[in-house]
Parts: structure tokens; C-alpha cells; sequence
């Protein structure tokens, strides 16, 4: 096995999952599910606007070295990444209100969407409405079976990970309810590799996920600017043609 992302052939034990980070450079199999899906739209062709929140540093370095002042990444703690990524402070409950509209190419975001303390329609809304004519919105949020439940109350990390999985997690998303959660607000595309690479390909680059069911916590989203369902509400047609077109 050779990871796709650097090339490193060692994989070692996180948490309960056997052999699945890659020892040189900490990708999980997401991660390079991601840089699958992000070759697949052409993600690293020159000059594209990309606003990468919360980036996975792996996968980041190699976004900021083909895009160079046109990368932009993001998070509500910069400390938490190396300087080399220069990464910019973002609050997704205040700041995505102010992001400009039809600036960015790709707008890519791994499991940001279960940290944040608020309802996330309107934070999906105003990300989708940053995106050019011709953008994808890069999407992964981690599915769990049951239906999607959230709380904003106050309570103990212990609480929020018997609940949600993680003591930073807001919320869980369901694959039962998938038309009341991500379903409510784009026609989804999710991204399956198996209808680009074989199943030893995807072994090679150490990506076991089942990819014949419901969404997982590795499954990626690619939303193109015509696919939210809020274009379809009626009443504020015009409205919506000046956001989205």
C-alpha cells in the first residue's frame, strides 16, 4: 500500500481503526478519499479561488502549492496548524455572512459541520452563495446510523461524546433521516470512486470504505451551484436568480 497523498508506504493504528493513518504524513483514509475526489473535478488545475476550512494540513500543502495566493485556508483556530499553511481566522456562526458572493472556484470543508453551534442551513446557504457560476461546494460531514440529532445546551464533554461521538461535537447526522439533514438542502451528489478506480486501486492507496450503501463518514459531497434546493422556494425567485446565478 502506498498513500496517495506522499507517497508513504507505512500505515499505523488510530484509536479502534487498525492500519489506517498513514505514518508519514497523518492522512486517514478520508483524506485521501478527498484528494480523490478533488483530482476528479480537476481541483488542481492553475488559477482557481479556494476557500479551504478547517483543511487537513496534508491535503492542504498540496491545494496552496498548485494555487499558490489563490488558496486561502481557514479556521476558527489558526494556532492549531503550521505557519506555512497561513491559515486565516474564520467564525462559520458570524463571518460567512460577510464572504463575498461568486469569488470562489472550490469551497472545501471536511468535518467542520458537526462542530459548529448553530443551525447549519443558513451557513450552507451563505458558503453556496460565495461560490462562482461554475463552482463546487466540497462537502463531508461523519455519518452515523439512527437519525441526526443536535444540541447547543450547555454539557459535558463526556455527555457530547456518549451523544455525538466527540466532546466538541454539536451534533450527529443520521443516515436515516439524510432528506431531513444535507438532503434538505442540496440534490446530493455524493462521490464514488469505484466508478473511477477498481477495488484493488482503491486498496492500494489503503481506501477500504463500502461504498455500495448510505453515506459514510468518508463519503464526499460535490455540489455544483445549481444543486441547493433553496434556488426551489417560491416567492423569492428573484432573489434567489441574483445569489445563485
Amino acid at each position: 500500500m502506498k498513500c496517495n497523498i506522499c507517497g508513504g508506504t507505512e500505515f499505523e493504528d488510530y484509536r479502534s481503526r487498525e492500519n489506517v493513518r498513514c505514518s508519514s504524513c497523518g492522512s486517514m483514509e478520508r483524506m485521501r478519499v478527498m484528494l480523490l475526489a478533488l483530482e476528479s473535478i480537476n481541483a488542481f488545475k492553475p488559477k482557481l479561488e479556494i476557500l479551504h476550512i478547517a483543511p487537513d494540513v496534508s491535503v492542504a500543502r498540496k491545494l496552496k502549492a498548485v494555487h499558490g495566493s489563490g488558496y486561502l485556508a481557514a479556521d476558527f483556530n489558526p494556532k492549531l496548524f503550521p505557519q506555512d499553511l497561513e491559515v486565516t481566522k474564520i467564525d462559520l456562526t458570524k463571518d460567512v455572512f460577510s464572504l463575498p458572493s461568486r469569488k470562489y472556484d472550490l469551497i472545501i470543508h471536511s468535518h467542520v459541520l458537526e462542530h459548529l453551534p448553530c443551525e447549519i442551513t443558513p451557513v450552507l446557504f451563505h458558503l453556496h452563495r460565495a461560490l462562482k457560476r461554475t463552482g463546487i461546494h466540497v462537502i463531508c460531514v461523519p455519518f452515523d446510523e439512527g437519525k441526526t440529532s443536535a444540541d447547543f445546551n450547555l454539557m459535558s464533554g463526556r455527555e457530547r461524546e456518549e451523544r455525538f461521538g466527540q466532546r466538541d461535537h454539536m451534533r450527529r447526522f443520521g443516515v436515516d433521516d439524510l432528506n431531513l439533514n444535507l438532503g434538505m438542502v442540496f440534490q446530493l451528489n455524493p462521490f464514488d470512486p469505484t466508478k473511477i478506480y477498481t477495488q484493488k486501486q482503491l486498496e492500494e492507496v489503503n481506501i477500504k470504505t463500502d461504498w455500495s450503501g448510505l453515506p459514510t463518514s468518508n463519503t464526499i459531497f460535490l455540489q455544483r451551484k445549481s444543486s441547493t434546493k433553496l434556488c426551489q422556494i417560491s416567492g423569492i425567485s428573484g432573489f434567489v436568480e441574483r445569489v445563485f446565478s
